[in-house]
């Protein structure tokens, strides 16, 4: 818990920093479109309160939007979002030496809110899908409630975009890529 509250507390700090950056509104609003794509790679950690402990792993992920509604202030949308991490990592049963591997897939639906201008702020809420899979065999298909928050800023025709998302109470993924269209 305490390394969330760690970089829950950075990325806010981040937030501020691109605010104070610059806000142009009138650039941002002439460059939105309708849709948009995106392409990122951070890292998913795994986190279980029982029997294992995962390493965290290396993630790719794509995204499309839609914008559905837009005033001076902020930006609304739809948005789907994959990720897959790149490769299997460890997973290590507590109590034993025992190592296995293990890959993480999502896939999300989200309502998504942003704020205009050239640095931005957005939040999303949707449900997403997560499957687990450990030593190839799926231990853990479900879908819960996902939520996550980024920062964005405006570099020529793309978004530089840092993104925090939550899958459910154990997976989440903090990434960082482009973002082209909006």
């Amino acid at each position: 818990m305490a390394s969330h509250i760690k970089e829950f507390i950075f990325y806010f700090s981040l937030l501020v920093f691109i605010f104070i950056a610059g806000f142009t509104e009138a650039e941002a609003r002439e460059r939105d479109r309708d849709y948009y794509f995106g392409l990122s790679g951070g890292q998913t950690r795994v986190k279980n309160t029982q029997t294992q402990k995962y390493q965290d792993a290396t993630t790719f992920g794509v995204n499309f939007g839609l914008r559905v509604f837009s005033n001076d202030s902020i930006w609304t949308g739809a948005e789907l979002r994959y990720t897959q991490t790149t490769a299997k990592e460890s997973v290590n049963d507590s109590g034993t030496s025992t190592t296995s591997t293990y890959e993480v897939e999502t896939t999300g639906l989200y309502f998504t809110g942003r704020s205009r201008g050239k640095a931005y702020v957005k939040a999303r809420l949707g449900a997403a899908n997560q499957v687990i899979t450990v030593n190839n065999a799926v231990i853990q298909d479900t879908t819960r409630g996902s939520y996550g928050l980024g920062l964005g800023l405006r570099q020529g025709g793309a978004v530089l975009e840092i993104d925090y998302t939550w899958y459910g109470d154990d997976v989440t993924v903090v990434s960082i890529g482009y973002v082209f269209g909006y």
